[in-house]
């Protein structure tokens, strides 16, 4: 209850009491200089995303290439974790993978298969290529072991499975492609190299 304090004469004194309305009121409207501003971060803030979705390695399906020569891949694709542990399963070994992709091949003149296996560091791969290597000679399903030289590239090369097959490491990736067709086996090796640098260079 508010009390008014009375004059002599009897009529008391009414104080008028603050209100919201008559507080003064903030200008929320925005200055062309703050949209300005706000247009320029938002742009800077797109731009920045973009460079780093341009920037990150591929993983995944991204580790298979879409057609090599005459050989186009088809499904299904194995990838993540299925395509790891099915190639941690095959090597043996328990060096970490981080990454793993699967694809099978065809075209008119045979077929291939690409295991692909990304590494940490090449210091990962290079040791899960070595235990790969090591394997070999104790190994049933894969004989005849031939290790040769591509441009400089270390390459092995074992028969079994019914297939051609070549194992090797480009930077941080451990590849193994079997071949089974009429054309020359070492002639695809060439091209699925040739395919795997040029993404690799593309990529930097």
């Amino acid at each position: 209850m508010v009390s008014y304090p009375v004059l002599k004469t009897g009529v008391p004194i009414v104080r008028a009491t603050p209100t919201s309305a008559s507080a003064p009121t903030q200008n929320r409207t925005a200055t062309p200089a703050r949209r300005a501003l706000a247009a320029v971060v938002i742009g800077l803030a797109l731009m920045a995303t973009a460079i780093l979705l341009t920037q990150r390695t591929p993983t995944g399906a991204a580790l298979l290439p879409k057609k090599v020569t005459d050989l186009t891949l088809e499904g299904p694709v194995q990838t993540g974790r299925q395509a790891t542990a099915q190639i941690s399963g095959l090597h043996g070994t328990g060096i970490a993978i981080d990454d793993a992709a699967i694809g099978q091949y065809k075209g008119p003149a045979g077929r291939a298969m690409l295991w692909v296996s990304e590494s940490a560091d090449t210091s990962s791969a290079q040791a899960l290529l070595a235990a790969m290597d090591q394997a070999m000679p104790g190994d049933k399903t894969f004989t005849g072991r031939v290790e040769f030289q591509v441009d400089g590239l270390p390459v092995y090369r074992v028969d079994g499975a019914g297939m051609t097959n070549y194992y090797y490491r480009l930077d941080r990736r451990v590849y193994w492609l079997g071949y089974a067709g009429s054309g020359d086996p070492l002639q695809v090796l060439r091209a699925f190299l040739s395919s795997a640098r040029g993404a690799a260079e593309g990529g930097r």
